[in-house]
């Protein structure tokens, strides 16, 4: 995403970024200490267990068409995580050929492509489609103006008159 956003034009490559010092604040933080500390077990829950391909299963059952066809047997793993890819390669294309504009754009891309990663994973599960839902209302939800109440030393010189008691 950060870098679809600094394909942008020039305006918005200020918000661009913002966007990349605070991403890879986030990752520096919240990602690299796991990571480093225990490196196979971070690639087991990241990414072995959502694709399908750990020692354990995933015991939730889920109606997502990842899933579904995850449980078809190898081939449909496989179908699974080819489509999972396909996702994947549509949503970079898309990225390049036409980059989000702005925060709210980027927030809706996001989700975009949060949405059909978590319905083709082998072991996603229903819930997780809170995530792409939950970026599209908070872009909505930030990008509305906020309506403050007047500073009382702003008001017109006749209503403090008026509020005077003689």
């Amino acid at each position: 995403m950060c870098l679809a956003l600094c394909l942008a034009p020039a305006a918005a490559r200020g918000a661009a970024r913002w966007y990349a010092a605070a991403a890879a604040t986030v990752i520096a933080v919240g990602v690299l200490p796991p990571a480093l500390a225990d490196p196979s077990g971070m690639a087991a829950h990241v990414l072995w267990f959502p694709l399908g391909l750990a020692d354990v299963a995933s015991p939730a059952d889920s109606p997502l068409p990842g899933h579904l066809l995850a449980g078809l047997g190898p081939f449909g793993h496989t179908l699974a995580l080819t489509a999972l890819a396909a996702a994947a390669v549509a949503m970079a294309v898309s990225l390049i050929v036409r980059p989000p504009r702005g925060p709210r754009a980027a927030a809706d891309r996001l989700a975009l492509g949060l949405t059909p990663a978590t319905a083709l994973m082998p072991a996603s599960r229903w819930g997780y489609l809170v995530y792409p839902a939950v970026l599209a209302l908070w872009a909505r939800l930030a990008a509305t103006p906020r309506r403050t109440a007047p500073h009382p030393a702003a008001a017109p010189r006749e209503e403090k008159d008026l509020c005077r008691v003689a």
